[in-house]
């Protein structure tokens, strides 16, 4: 008689959508991607970069801790991969949207997870807006970022990314 599988296990994740509103500053040009300034009449999302080759790109997330909220869990790790500077706004601190997937199976054999997990199911939290401060990357789980309009977020992410968090983008 043959064991029923185990159930998959994905670790539960918490991202956030920050989000800069168009400014009422005008005339501004040739600012670089780190720039909160940079196209004013547009709005900007911020995305930070993974030390990894493949889907390095991405909205800050990371790993929710038992007793906390969903937003709770996303500021924190917004905290810890940005640094403090960055201000924020929650509009909504609900969970609008959830996509799962699996870790490369590299990065499950080297980590062992504990928790015997093989991919994570983020919960998105959205409508985080801007306030004031800047991303300061932590230079460990995030080595880079950058304050990009929707068209630009193409250049940055992975298709299948792009389709989960698409309906998510005020």
């Amino acid at each position: 008689m043959s064991q029923a599988p185990l159930a998959e296990i994905y670790r539960s994740v918490s991202g956030i959508i920050v989000r800069r509103l168009p400014l009422k500053e005008t005339g501004l040009s040739g600012l670089g991607f780190k720039d909160t300034r940079r196209k004013p009449t547009e709005k900007l999302y911020l995305l930070v970069k993974k030390p990894r080759k493949n889907h390095a790109w991405q909205f800050p997330q990371g790993g929710q801790e038992k007793n906390e909220t969903a937003a709770e869990a996303a500021l924190r790790e917004l905290r810890e991969e940005c640094g403090s500077d960055l201000k924020v706004n929650l509009v909504d601190n609900s969970a609008i949207g959830v996509y799962q997937y699996k870790f490369p199976a590299k990065f499950v054999a080297s980590r062992k997870r504990k928790d015997g997990s093989i991919g994570a199911k983020v919960i998105t939290i959205i409508g985080a807006d801007w306030i004031s401060g800047q991303c300061q990357p932590d230079g460990e789980e995030i080595i880079d970022f950058a304050w990009l309009t929707q068209q630009e977020l193409t250049e940055y992410i992975d298709d299948d990314y792009k389709e989960a968090i698409n309906p998510f983008l005020l």
